[in-house]
C-alpha cells in the first residue's frame, strides 16, 4: 500500500510539473508570436521607406535624363 502511495503522489508531482512546463511553453509562444509580429512590422517599414528613397532618387535623375548628354548636370537648375 505504501507503494501504491507513493506512486500515486509522484504521478501527481509529474502532472503538476507538466502542466507548470505547458503554461511557461504558451507564454514563450506568445512572447515569440509579439516578437515576430513586430519584426514583420519594422521590415514593412523598411520597404515602404526604400520604396520611398527610389521614388525620390528617380524623380530627381529624371531631369538630367532628359537633359541630354550635352548639358552638364549643374546648369539644369
Amino acid at each position: 500500500m505504501c507503494v501504491s502511495l507513493e506512486a500515486i503522489f509522484l504521478s501527481v508531482f509529474v502532472l503538476l510539473s507538466q502542466n507548470r512546463q505547458a503554461a511557461k511553453d504558451h507564454v514563450r509562444v506568445d512572447i515569440e508570436y509579439n516578437v515576430n509580429l513586430r519584426a514583420e512590422l519594422e521590415v514593412a517599414e523598411l520597404h515602404q521607406k526604400i520604396d520611398r528613397l527610389n521614388t525620390e532618387v528617380l524623380a530627381r535623375l529624371d531631369p538630367l535624363q532628359h537633359a541630354g548628354p550635352g548639358h552638364p548636370p549643374w546648369q539644369l537648375e
